[in-house]
Formats: C-alpha cells, structure tokens, sequence
C-alpha cells in the first residue's frame, strides 16, 4: 500500500473509532434533556448507558471471530454502516422501550470497530513503523470520550438532543466510503470455528455483571452498601485473628474457613481453596502489613 494509502486509511480508521468513542459518552450530557422529552424516571433513562455498555461488552468476543471468519474490512465496513443506522435510529426514537433497543444495538454493532481498526493499521503498516500506526489510532481513542461531552452538551443546547446522535450519519457515511476505496482485501479462514457454549456462557457472564451495578441499585441494594466500611471491618478482623492465633496461615484458615474449622484441626483445613489462597496471596498480604512502616497504617 502506497504512502498515500495508508494516510487515507489511517483517516478512516480514526473517523471510526471517533464515533464510537464519542458515542460512548456524548449520550451522558443529553440524559435530562432525553428524560423529559421520553417520559422516564431517573432509573429508567439510566438503562440507555447500560444497553450500550453491556451489549458492547457482549459483542466484542465476536469480533475476532467474524474477522477471520469473513474477512477484517468487510467486517469493519459492515460494523460502521451499522451503527451508523444504529444511531439514525437513536435519534428517530419516539419512546423509550425503542430508545433502549436501539442504543443496545448500537453498541453492538459499535463493538468490533475499536479492535478491528487498530488491527487493520497495523496490518497495512509494516512492523517498523507499528509505533506511529498505534499512535494515531490512540488520538481516536483518547480524543473522542473527551470530545463527546462537549460535543454533545452542544448540539443538545442548540438543536436538541436527537443531534447528538444524528451527526454520526454524515461521519459514518464518510467513514464507509474510504474504507471502500482503500481497505485491501484480505482472505477469510473458512475453517475457523466458532465456540458456541463458550461464547453464551461468556455473554451471560459480562452481561451479568454489567447488569449488576444498575439492577442493585434500582432494588436499594446499594443504599445499604458501604464496601469501604465492609473492607475496614475484614482486615480488622483479620488482624485479631492473627493475634489470637499468632500464625498467617492458621489466622487466614480461621478467616476463610471459620473459627471452629480451626479449632477442630488444630492446623489448615484440608481445603484446597483454602491452602491455595492461604499460600499464595494470605500469607504474603499479611507479611506486608506486618513489615509496613508505622507512617503507613490508617489513622485510629
């Protein structure tokens, strides 16, 4: 590929991750303004960032697969064009059941564009100018979560939140047309398999825990929360139980086993949970706080 090329594809790949990026937090400023116009509460119009991140989250496994399955460019293409309706779509949305689906599939669509279009710059960039490829791929990284609130508390205050989302139509469609004059093509590996019971049991579990945060909150779990206080009221536990058992491993076995486990061995439980955490991360946590000086411990 000729210098040029690679200038116009390094463009196209930054236009890329630039909207989704950008759309990543441009959605953030524009909530209030969202509430109202669709008639949510406060918790409802949270769920617009979840579907996004968790979708994202679901998605991404599946971009390695695709690309060497069909093929990085038309993978990429197709992952722009996509979202670039997705966000078409974002912006035309009258309620909010419609504006939930649509932000999750946005992100679906948007969760193979970060890692696919680093690959194809390093694949058209030979190895000894990888670092400079990197580099003005990480400007679209870096630029766009700081540009999208901004960007988006802008076209919000003056043309009204849908713009926030209907300015990616002209990006992307740009974005698309130089990938289609200047991605190389590159051949597919029809062999590849795809890990079905990996991947749904991979989806469940990022989106799980995606899921996690907001659902906790929503039920008032979190109100009730305090992990600095439940922290603090572990290791001062711990410590006692290194007192009264004035050894690492058998305070750790008390602590993760219980007290009365301890009192029946007299020595570890023949737990191998138990031996391989008291092993290899107890003793060595507890060492270190024994060994910090005095001016690091937390005031009384």
């Amino acid at each position: 590929m000729t210098r040029l090329g690679r200038g116009w594809l390094v463009l196209a790949s930054v236009m890329a991750v630039l909207v989704y990026t950008i759309d990543s937090t441009v959605a953030n400023i524009a909530l209030p303004y969202m509430q109202g116009s669709l008639q949510a509460s406060q918790d409802q119009i949270a769920w617009l960032l979840t579907s996004y991140i968790v979708a994202s989250a679901v998605c991404t496994p599946l971009a390695g697969f695709l690309a060497t399955r069909v093929g990085i460019g038309r993978v990429l293409m197709a992952s722009v064009a996509l979202f670039t309706l997705a966000s078409v779509l974002c912006g035309l949305a009258t309620s909010l059941p419609e504006m939930v689906l649509f932000r999750a599939f946005q992100g679906g669509t948007g969760a193979a564009l970060v890692p696919l279009s680093q690959v194809l710059l390093l694949k058209a960039y030979p190895p000894a100018l990888h670092g400079r490829a990197n580099a003005l791929w990480g400007m679209g990284v870096l630029v766009g979560p700081i540009l999208g609130p901004t960007l988006g508390g802008w076209l919000t205050e003056y043309y009204g939140w849908r713009w926030a989302f209907l300015i990616n139509l002209p990006v992307g469609a740009f974005a698309v047309a130089l990938m289609l004059v200047t991605i190389p093509k590159d051949e597919p590996d029809k062999t590849r398999r795809f890990d079905r019971v990996g991947f749904v049991w991979l989806s469940l579990a990022v989106g799980l825990m995606q899921l996690m945060p907001p659902t906790a909150k929503m039920l008032g779990v979190s109100d009730s929360f305090d992990a600095k206080q439940n922290i603090e009221a572990g290791v001062k536990y711990l410590k006692q139980l290194q007192d009264q058992y004035k050894d690492s491993r058998l305070a750790l076995a008390a602590y993760n086993a219980g007290p009365g486990a301890v009192q029946k061995y007299g020595t570890v439980p023949p737990y191998p949970e138990t031996q391989k955490y008291v092993q290899k991360v107890g003793t060595r946590y507890l060492e270190a706080r024994k060994n910090a000086p005095a001016s690091a411990s937390p005031a009384a």
